[in-house]
């Protein structure tokens, strides 16, 4: 199962010639479990190498994006990337000195709004 050949344990236990009963106790014992977690550990190192070297060849690809794609992936595991949300400032406490009314109408009677 951890090599791929055998995706269920009905197919695993066919493969080593157990019943999938036995086989599925076994594999909850500790000691056996351990065993399982260990080669999982190992196969999944192997795998993180050949990954690492596909996506360095892919760096080399003639494909940009498949190259810009690669290389920021790299990056990326370096903590190198652009930022993710942009950031924006803004100024809410503006506060008008003058009000200028350029409407058609002349306003009904002028007032004065003091300065707080």
């Amino acid at each position: 199962m951890i090599g791929g050949k055998a995706k269920t344990i009905t197919e695993a236990a066919d493969q080593v010639g157990l019943a999938r009963e036995t086989l599925s106790r076994n594999l909850s014992r500790p000691h056996v479990a351990e065993i399982m977690r260990q080669r999982v550990v190992k196969s999944r190192a192997m795998a993180a190498g050949r990954a690492s070297a596909v996506k360095i060849d892919l760096m080399e690809s003639d494909n940009a994006v498949v190259a810009d794609r690669a290389s920021s992936f790299v990056l990326g595991l370096l903590g190198i990337q652009p930022a993710t949300t942009p950031s924006v400032n803004l100024n809410i406490e503006v506060k008008a000195g003058y009000v200028i009314d350029l409407s058609d109408d002349p306003p009904p009677a002028m007032r004065t709004i003091p300065h707080v």
